[in-house]
């Protein structure tokens, strides 16, 4: 209900992403790569080949200014690779900057699981760097997003293997759409 009320106060289809509040902090700026309405190719990591296969599959992932432009709001589709069983999912962020810490609280909900999952992230090298919280995981994850000069972006998620080591999970690669698209 909270998204369906924030996605009220903008209009997507007709490129209105709402604006940075001015008085919101400059770091707000760190994640506006995902104001806009993006096409996402995901490749999944073939570790016995050590790369990211042969082909990819096509999702949406649409992000907008929220809470008065103090906060960004992104939501993303569920990709159904081959064997999956076929899913409408999709998950939902509210992304803040916690001036306190020095980092971003995340809170993630994902329709399969009513559960909010916390996440930190802080750029790192660059790179925008996330960690899950909450709830605590047993394996050690990372999120990693890199934006091009181009305004496009990559995000790579890692998960501890075996032994110990964190290796790539899968990619997406968020494809900005000009409006109207």
């Amino acid at each position: 209900m909270l998204i369906a009320t924030l996605a009220a106060a903008v209009n997507l289809a007709a490129c209105d992403f709402g604006e940075r509040n001015p008085q919101a902090p400059e770091e707000l700026e760190q994640y506006a790569f995902l104001i806009g309405n993006h096409t996402v190719r995901a490749w999944r990591w073939d570790a016995e080949n050590k790369d990211w296969g042969k082909g990819y599959l096509e999702t949406t992932w649409n992000g907008w200014w929220a809470l008065d432009g103090f906060a960004i709001a992104d939501e993303w589709f569920d990709i159904q690779f081959p064997g999956q069983p076929e899913t409408t999912g999709r998950g939902v962020n509210i992304r803040m900057w916690d001036e306190k810490n020095q980092r971003w609280s995340n809170m993630w909900m994902h329709s399969a699981n009513p559960v909010t999952t916390e996440l930190h992230s802080k750029m790192e090298d660059g790179k925008m760097v996330m960690y899950q919280a909450y709830p605590e995981t047993a394996q050690k994850t990372r999120v990693e997003f890199e934006v091009q000069d181009d305004g496009n972006w990559t995000r790579i998620a890692y998960a501890e293997d075996e032994e110990g080591n964190l290796t790539p999970t899968g990619r997406l690669d968020g494809i900005k759409q000009a409006c109207g698209e």
